[in-house]
């Protein structure tokens, strides 16, 4: 008599048939083994992964009651559980392997998987999920004796180690979910650098020129350094220089330059303008610092356009035509002379907010087809919507500067300048842009620009103000694009 004989009689006795009567245990092991080897083809990120994980765990704990009896071997029915977990990790190398809690692949897998762009934007990785999976591994590590069979200690630690360092690549997918490639040149930043440049034209701390030093009495400084090291790069006087043109050409070099230094240090840009022509330094700054290919786009969060050129720009507001400036409109011999100007494709610049234009600039900005999210004084808009439906399919923006002129507040909120209008950004507009467009491109800079601090509400909009900045950079400290730890 065999041993599955005395076990089929056991069971028997009390009316049933015994598991080996039909070579159960040949099918289990069989199926199991058929699973191992699919686990270890899937990637990381598949959720079809988890499934089968959690199949193997059901099949290694749910035994049948029966097999519970007294005499009963309740491993045996199950032996080709680990002899198949022993085989597949041999054979394939897999980072691991813990059939009582967790079949988890993870590691050099998903480093493999980020070499296949089609196959990566099948799975959709998020911050939270990542977090789990990376605890999970450390969990397991740290339960897991030394003495363990393979090794797997250390490569449970192995394994937590590699998804702390594609961290980078986590964000990258989650950015790119819905896009057709992924931008594997992503910066990284150690560190904030706060470009001050508080003039108007070129008049210190006059009208929006205030705007800065108001922002920076609200305490950003202390609340971003929380986040990561914190510098200044400061703007200085340029009295020196001819009128009001000539002053404002010369800001725009020096913001050039102290943009492309912040960068070279790894640093992340937060440029605190009078004027909006802020952006057109940045621009320029991030040209001076990029080794060529594809340049940053633009999301001109703004109630104007700023396309004016001299031609047709009727009230002498130089911001009326920064964007013109640096999307090569205007300006054309002045510009030359900014550090890195390159013209940027202005249908590579898409507005969010806008409402306050003239019928001629309405006109213009139709005849350049480019995309706009538009704000409504008689109706309620979901900018953020909007502008992720927009960023969802536009598979030519991935790094985007960020342009936050605070007159696309609502003037509800407070006279943030001169140029005031209804059907703007209201907080939570503000908050929920501030958190999407991470998710959506990569932010390489980030400039506050255009407000009055001496007018109607101007402590209320420094704070939204301070909020922004916040929510964005932390946003970029939560998705790993902002890797340094305060202190």
């Amino acid at each position: 008599m065999t041993s599955n004989d005395v076990e089929n009689a056991r069971w028997e006795e009390d009316g049933d048939e015994g598991p080996h009567k039909y070579d159960t245990t040949a099918i289990l092991n069989s199926i199991v083994t058929i699973v191992f080897d699919t686990v270890y083809e899937l990637p990381y990120p598949d959720p079809k992964a988890e499934i089968l994980s959690q199949f193997l765990i059901g099949m290694a704990k749910d035994i049948p009651p029966k097999c519970r009896q007294e005499g009963a071997d309740p491993a045996r029915q199950f032996d080709g559980i680990q002899m198949a977990a022993q085989e597949a990790w041999e054979r394939s190398h897999a980072q691991i392997l813990a059939v009582a809690n967790y079949i988890r692949i993870a590691g050099d897998a998903f480093s493999k998987v980020t070499s296949l762009t089609k196959m990566a934007r099948n799975y959709k990785i998020t911050a939270e999920k990542w977090k789990n999976w990376t605890s999970k591994l450390k969990e397991m590590a740290d339960a897991v004796d030394k003495d363990a069979r393979w090794d797997l200690k250390e490569r449970l630690q192995k394994a937590h180690n590699k998804m702390v360092e594609t961290q980078k690549l986590m964000y990258l997918y989650q950015i790119n979910s819905q896009k057709s490639s992924v931008n594997l040149d992503i910066m990284t930043y150690t560190s904030i650098t706060i470009v001050v440049c508080p003039y108007h034209v070129g008049a210190y701390d006059h009208r929006v020129g205030g705007g800065p030093l108001r922002i920076l009495s609200h305490g950003i400084e202390r609340d971003l350094s929380k986040l990561a090291p914190v510098s200044f790069i400061n703007i200085g006087p340029v009295d020196e220089f001819e009128g009001e043109i000539g002053k404002t050409f010369e800001i725009i070099r020096r913001i050039s330059n102290a943009v492309a230094t912040a960068v070279k240090n790894n640093s992340f840009p937060l440029v605190l303008s009078g004027n909006c022509y802020g952006s057109t330094g940045t621009l320029a700054g991030l040209n001076q610092h990029s080794s060529g290919g594809s340049r940053p786009g633009a999301l001109w969060l703004d109630a104007h356009d700023d396309l004016d050129n001299p031609s047709i720009h009727e009230n002498g507001y130089l911001d009326a035509m920064s964007a013109s400036m640096m999307t090569g409109s205007s300006w054309h011999t002045l510009m030359k002379s900014v550090p890195g100007h390159e013209p940027l494709d202005v249908k590579k610049v898409i507005w969010c907010g806008l409402r306050d234009c003239s019928e001629l600039q309405i006109k213009g900005i139709k005849e350049a087809g480019v995309d706009v999210v538009w704000g409504k004084a008689d109706e309620k808009v979901d900018f953020t919507a909007g502008l992720a439906a927009v960023l969802n399919r536009r598979d030519d923006i991935k790094d985007a500067h960020i342009h936050l002129d605070l007159d696309v507040l609502d003037q509800s909120l407070g006279r943030v300048n001169d140029f005031p209008s209804f059907g703007g950004f209201f907080p939570e507009d503000l908050t929920g842009l501030m958190q999407m467009i991470p998710q959506k491109v990569n932010p390489t800079s980030l400039v506050v620009c255009s407000f009055d601090p001496r007018l109607e509400g101007g402590d209320t909009v420094a704070r939204l103000a301070c909020q922004a900045i916040l929510q964005l950079i932390g946003a970029l400290k939560e998705r790993g694009t902002l890797v340094a730890k305060s202190g």
